[in-house]
């Protein structure tokens, strides 16, 4: 007999976190509202997407040039994954790390 699970999908909420790693500037965008997110059941995996800049500031950041490349890239890689619906997401959206 399969249990159901009823999951409540809670609205995007981000919070910038910026930061200092060996020595290299970073920035992470993080969904502040999945920190007490529990249905670990249903979202039971994780998904990680690397992306290698061609060009980087003088922080090792991508240039204005590369983001406006990103950005498109982005939303269509987010609107794949998680599907239209939005009660009935394939995916939640965690974190963005640069």
């Amino acid at each position: 007999m399969m249990k159901e699970i009823r999951v409540i999908i809670p609205e995007e909420d981000f919070i910038m976190v910026k930061f200092i790693q060996e020595e290299f500037y970073g920035i992470m965008e993080i969904n502040k509202s999945l920190l007490n997110f529990e249905p670990r059941e249903v979202f039971s995996w994780n998904l990680s997407i690397m992306i290698y800049f061609n060009e980087l500031d003088d922080n090792n950041m991508p240039t204005k040039a590369e983001n406006e490349i990103l950005l498109p890239f982005e939303k269509t890689i987010d609107i794949q994954i998680k599907g239209n619906d939005k009660n009935k997401p394939n995916s939640l959206f965690l974190a963005k790390i640069t």
